[in-house]
């Protein structure tokens, strides 16, 4: 980041400074464990977060939820984390390789989707989108230089897909977590009236993801075309032609970050720094291992 913060043309004549990344960036970006604990006034939680080691991450800033305030300089974002690889299949997470999308030249896709177009290839071959490891957190302002930008999504086209697919991938993942808990609440229901060991291994995950996935997959091929059904056999497609204007897009979501800002309380949620330069992370770490420092935080 540079040392003199960006500005945008006020409507008054007057400089704006920009203290956060960009929609559709990709960032590094590493969890301050002291700053996430500050609001609790806990010596102990403090000199614990002090402890933990946090790596450095790569990931790809999705939206904003909220807008800094006096008392609480961080920018509330969802960001999707990147890894190298197709995601494994997790039942911890309910997490499958399909619910990524590719982000290197030819790297594969068990669903065929094509990598999003970036202006820029990552400096890390065969990396992937995590979209069920999409988190929210809180990004300390900071002065945030555009011309920076390593890499980005670089059409309105693939930003509209990649959404899609986020959104898809979320609901695939609630469907297995709902399974999940029917079965934890059969198991804990014939437990109350059985007092032999149940041979029941719960349900198979694979089958259980398979069923679910094939309600998807129609539409997924339909977003891969970039083509998206509305129900009453119309469609719509999306411009690939047209690059994303960042400063009216992003002008846009800070007005509507800012009539939905929560910040009116300090907030206990994970604070992470962020970055254009890429560098601070010579590999990428498994983005499962960011969830884990978040939990160590938490507990």
């Amino acid at each position: 980041m540079s040392t003199d913060a960006p500005t945008r043309q006020g409507s008054d004549g007057s400089k704006e400074t920009k203290h956060n990344p960009m929609i559709n960036a990709f960032v590094a970006l590493s969890i301050d464990p002291v700053a996430t604990v500050h609001a609790l006034e806990d010596p102990v939680a403090t000199s614990e977060a002090e402890k933990l080691p946090c790596k450095t991450y790569i990931g790809l800033i999705h939206t904003y939820h909220g807008l800094p305030s006096s008392h609480d300089p961080f920018t509330q974002t969802s960001i999707c984390l990147v890894g190298q690889g197709l995601p494994p299949h997790s039942e911890e997470y309910f997490s499958q390789p399909s619910m990524s999308i590719p982000l290197s030249p030819g790297a594969e896709h068990p669903l065929g989707r094509d990598p999003l177009n970036l202006t820029n290839p990552l400096p890390w071959p065969n990396c992937y989108v995590y979209t069920w490891a999409k988190v929210k957190a809180r990004i300390r302002s900071a002065q945030y230089d555009d011309s920076l930008i390593v890499s980005k999504i670089s059409n309105n086209q693939d930003w509209w897909r990649k959404t899609y697919f986020i959104r898809m991938d979320r609901d695939t993942q609630c469907g297995l977590q709902s399974v999940s808990r029917s079965s934890t609440q059969v198991v804990e229901t014939t437990s109350a009236h059985d007092t032999q060991a149940s041979t029941d291994a719960g349900p198979d995950w694979q089958v259980v993801y398979a069923r679910l996935a094939t309600s998807y997959r129609d539409q997924d091929a339909e977003i891969q075309s970039c083509a998206v059904s509305r129900g009453d056999s119309t469609t719509w497609s999306l411009d690939s032609s047209s690059d994303i204007d960042a400063s009216k897009d992003e002008y846009m979501m800070g007005v509507m970050a800012a009539m939905l800002s929560l910040n009116s309380t300090p907030s206990v949620m994970t604070v992470v720094d962020a970055w254009y330069d890429l560098s601070r992370a010579s590999t990428i770490p498994d983005p499962q291992g960011f969830l884990e420092e978040r939990k160590a935080l938490e507990e």
